[in-house]
């Protein structure tokens, strides 16, 4: 063969391959664009939300101050416990940081609070008590001054009082009408309303981080149940449905969830619900008696009280995987926490 016929048939099998080449080239193009069509018709639509414009950044959810319910005590004036004995007559409202350092006491005797709850911006705590013969709502300023009597009567007691989110009102329990129900009043203890009206008890109201439920623990289906209404006392449902005693819902931050304590195989355990589903977990599982669940500001925990050592402490259990670290030490009860809501903010481009 010569030469000229040899470059000929080079050029037939090159020209072959550049051919073939393009050919595979296009044939993946096609098969591209058909995968990114068919992506396209079964993709579920995105909705994009158009930018707001946002007055405060780097909000920062800081875990703030406990308050709850202890025997008498003295302090130094630092704050610092340097005795805590029983009282046989008389409790005391303390706060403390969340590691059981900087104890400051609340109130004197013989006020004696019980369920004490913070105000939404963190400068006032409500509680009820029998000092003076029936049981009264109070307000004091978190550093212990100006305490204020909400509630006054002589022939009903009230009980359990919680804030409202926007701090305009307080939810609480009561007998006033011979039975005890769930009421609305206003924060400085006006304009009283009744929202629930059946015979059976209803306690321990709690409102919804929105403000448009509350829930509470009733008898109104014979066991003691956690319920749900709206804060006008409509649209009562039952949450736990269950033949156990459930007391104290408590809602978390986000209201995606109530923790509860339950009398569950016998001793009273802390659990959480989520709200949509209903589906319950237990958090707590020893031989004490756990109680009055309070979630952190950051809804990671919740601090509640348990008789471990004999007397109660005040513990906090981590939601997530049920760690807990205990906050007080005393030879005396410590009941009731409730955290307080601290905000840090700093305005944009600072």
């Amino acid at each position: 063969m010569n030469k000229s016929k040899i470059r000929r048939s080079l050029k037939q099998i090159y020209r072959s391959r550049a051919i073939t080449l393009v050919l595979l080239a296009g044939l993946v193009l096609v098969a591209a664009w058909l995968a990114d069509t068919l992506a396209r018709r079964n993709a579920v639509p995105v909705t994009i939300a158009p930018e707001k414009e946002i007055s405060y950044v780097n909000v920062e959810v800081l875990t703030g101050r406990l308050a709850f319910v202890s025997g008498c005590a003295t302090t130094e004036n630092s704050g610092r416990i340097i005795r805590l004995e029983h009282c046989e007559e008389y409790f005391s409202l303390f706060t403390t940081n969340n590691d059981g350092t900087g104890w400051q006491q609340i109130t004197e005797q013989p006020i004696a609070p019980f369920a004490p709850d913070w105000s939404p911006d963190g400068s006032q705590i409500i509680f009820y008590s029998s000092h003076d013969g029936d049981s009264e709502i109070y307000s004091i300023n978190a550093d212990g001054t100006y305490l204020r009597q909400l509630t006054d009567n002589t022939d009903y007691s009230d009980f359990n009082p919680t804030w409202s989110p926007d701090g305009t009102k307080i939810a609480f329990s009561s007998i006033r009408d011979n039975n005890l129900d769930i009421y609305v009043m206003n924060a400085d203890g006006t304009h009283v309303q009744r929202l629930t009206t059946d015979p059976a008890d209803d306690t321990h109201p709690d409102w919804s981080p929105d403000g448009r439920k509350i829930a509470y623990s009733s008898m109104a289906d014979g066991d003691r149940d956690i319920m749900m209404m709206n804060t006008d006392g409509s649209d009562k449902t039952n949450l736990s449905n269950n033949n156990r005693e459930d007391y104290v819902p408590v809602w978390s931050p986000d209201g995606a969830h109530i923790a509860f304590t339950s009398d569950f195989d016998g001793d009273f355990e802390i659990f959480v619900m989520n709200v949509a589903t209903r589906a319950v977990r237990r958090l707590t599982q020893d031989s004490a008696q756990n109680f009055d669940p309070a979630w952190s500001p950051d809804g990671e925990w919740l601090a509640y009280s348990a008789n471990n050592t004999g007397d109660y402490e005040i513990y906090m259990l981590r939601v997530a995987d049920s760690y807990i670290e205990r906050v007080t030490f005393n030879a005396v009860s410590d009941h009731l926490p409730t955290w307080q809501r601290l905000e840090l903010y700093s305005s944009s481009g600072e």
